[in-house]
């Protein structure tokens, strides 16, 4: 088409090096004009921003049926009540925890991470963060000392607590007291939003 911006072959393929359009897709705008569809065919070398969302059925079988329930005026509703109400509406990442079951974040044209919703409900769940010198002997310290059994060892020198959020400066006191250096201590967990700006590092 006449108005398609023109890329470079490099940058073509340095965008679409861990990811690429596949015949099947179904495209749709999620900035803008909210909710138009397309689906990809054969031959087709083009490369999108942030303005339209990829969909992949679990079968190319399946591409128009999806493609024509988005179109439903259902369908159509609930994105437009889920649009964002500013000068440019757009269904944002906030809302699609709400809707969708498996999510890619991409960066630069690449994919750099998927997970299914239960992955990100348990990734986003408020919690205490620590990073301490031993969590082997901290978790210890929880469980003895302060009665906490909800908390998850990450590794060797992070855990995390899923209780006692508002005892954050006594579980502080017990370990620095216990001889443990603690490099980190507060409260995470966020929606979608948050865990997307915090995974590409604070990035518009």
């Amino acid at each position: 088409p006449q108005d398609c911006r023109r890329i470079s072959k490099e940058d073509y393929n340095s965008i679409y090096k861990k990811y690429k359009l596949l015949k099947g897709d179904v495209l749709i705008t999620i900035v803008g004009s909210i909710g138009r569809t397309a689906i990809v065919g054969d031959g087709i070398e083009v490369a999108f921003q942030r303005s339209v969302g990829i969909l992949r059925p679990l079968n190319i079988v399946l591409s128009p049926y999806l493609s024509y329930a988005l179109q439903t005026s259902s369908s159509q509703n609930k994105l437009a009540a889920r649009t964002s109400k500013s000068a440019q509406g757009g269904i944002y990442l906030g809302e699609l925890s709400k809707i969708a079951t498996t999510y890619g974040i991409i960066k630069n044209g690449c994919m750099v991470e998927e997970f299914s919703s239960e992955e990100l409900k348990e990734r986003c769940k408020r919690c205490i963060k620590i990073k301490v010198s031993d969590t082997k002997k901290a978790a210890n310290l929880l469980e003895t000392i302060l009665d906490i059994s909800e908390y998850e060892v990450l590794d060797e020198k992070e855990l995390r607590i899923f209780s006692n959020l508002d005892e954050i400066g006594a579980i502080n006191k017990t370990l620095v007291e216990n001889n443990l250096e603690v490099t980190e201590l507060r409260i995470a967990g966020q929606d979608l939003e948050g865990y997307f700006m915090e995974l590409l590092g604070g990035e518009e």
